[in-house]
């Protein structure tokens, strides 16, 4: 009788460890299918990304966040697709969640590329002065080297944006040191150049550039404007005539000889038909300078029709310029709070260059509508920016008399 109880005791125990190894067994296949499940939605995201499909990888990546939410690399994964996406305020909780405080190899480069990605997120949001200092911060990691020059080249163009151009000027020298030829890096340290007055430092890069490539019509416009503005009228053109040698093959290289015909032979029916059959070829760069064109012939409602469909385009390079177009258009038909909008999104463009110009159009049309207090305000803010802008100096003084300020 004992025999058989301890028999039985004994099968008992062996059937309660089985029964424990086969329940641990259970919980773990299934803790891996989950983590298995998120790891495929994972590279399924990574693979879309690569092929810029970025929604398509955020609904990937949020699969793979929700089964995996503490996985760091995931979160700095499906911050990319956001943000590739253009939802860069979601982008940056995931970035944020993908920032490690560990002191370890794989949290330094999980950091890298959070930080980078902050940064990307800023610049594109345009608050450039977030996005540089989080590049900072992404070039301090001794990790990922291979990440740096992309790095430099994104604060370098924030500089550009905020007008810091010797800053930029040292970056972008920096990259032409330790990169292959590009022609674009050299192109924008010659645009800083001259922004900075540095007048033959930047004509020496765009003859490199012409030298290199002279097919490169963005050198031969630099070149012209850096010197039409220094009234070198004749050196100005020489450039302009260069170019008119040169047959242009791509459609961006049409649209950049249709400029040039513009600034060369000035307004003509050939330069308007050519700007004309390039939007037709969806050449979207076009519309601004059809409405240059249309502006400078007082044809303001064909300037807001280009100029409108130019400012909803992606990635449109005078964004700032063509509001301001706009906004003087609404100006001139008295139609003031329009213009007010207009120089407003102008603003939110963040161009230093046109930021100055675009707040000065703000205190002009202020005094239109003899709204001093308004005016006031807007001047006085200018000058904390620019304190030494002695036409907004005067201004203030003027205004102060409207206001029976001292």
């Amino acid at each position: 009788m004992y025999r058989r109880n301890r028999r039985r005791y004994r099968r008992n125990r062996i059937l309660d460890v089985l029964l424990v190894m086969f329940l641990f067994f259970l919980v773990l296949t299934s803790v891996f299918l989950v983590m298995n499940r998120g790891y495929l939605s994972y590279q399924k995201g990574k693979r879309a990304i690569r092929k810029e499909l970025y929604q398509t990888a955020a609904e990937c990546l949020q699969k793979a966040t929700k089964r995996e939410p503490s996985n760091k690399e995931y979160r700095i994964v499906y911050g990319l697709a956001l943000a590739g996406n253009g939802e860069y305020e979601d982008a940056l909780k995931e970035f944020d969640k993908g920032i490690s405080k560990k002191n370890t190899s794989k949290a330094a480069k999980r950091n890298k590329k959070a930080y980078r990605g902050i940064g990307i997120c800023y610049f594109f949001a345009k608050n450039y002065e977030n996005s540089i200092i989080n590049f900072d911060k992404a070039l301090k990691i001794d990790a990922l080297e291979y990440l740096n020059l992309d790095i430099l080249k994104y604060k370098a163009d924030a500089q550009l944006h905020l007008g810091h151009f010797e800053n930029a000027v040292e970056v972008y020298t920096h990259i032409i040191k330790n990169e292959k030829y590009s022609d674009d890096s050299y192109l924008k340290r010659a645009y800083a150049k001259a922004e900075g007055n540095r007048v033959d430092d930047a004509l020496e890069d765009y003859d490199y550039v012409i030298e290199k490539n002279s097919r490169n019509f963005d050198a031969y416009l630099g070149a012209y404007t850096l010197l039409a503005r220094e009234e070198q009228e004749e050196k100005a053109d020489s450039y302009l005539q260069a170019a008119l040698k040169v047959k242009p093959v791509t459609l961006d290289e049409k649209l950049k000889y249709a400029i040039v015909q513009y600034y060369f032979y000035g307004i003509t029916d050939e330069a308007v038909e050519s700007l004309q059959k390039l939007v037709e070829e969806k050449q979207t760069e076009a519309y601004f300078y059809l409405a240059k064109i249309a502006f400078s012939e007082e044809e303001f409602e064909k300037v807001s029709t280009y100029l409108n469909s130019y400012v909803s385009t992606e990635h449109a390079e005078h964004l700032a310029e063509a509001y301001e177009m706009l906004g003087r258009c609404a100006m001139l038909v008295k139609d003031y709070e329009r213009a007010l909008n207009c120089f407003s999104d102008g603003i939110s463009c963040n161009e230093v260059k046109w930021t100055r110009i675009l707040k000065k159009n703000q205190i002009a049309v202020y005094e239109y509508l003899s709204d001093f207090d308004k005016a006031y305000d807007i001047a006085t803010e200018y000058l904390t920016d620019f304190p030494d802008d002695q036409e907004i100096i005067r201004e203030v003084e003027f205004i102060k008399t409207r206001l029976n300020r001292k």
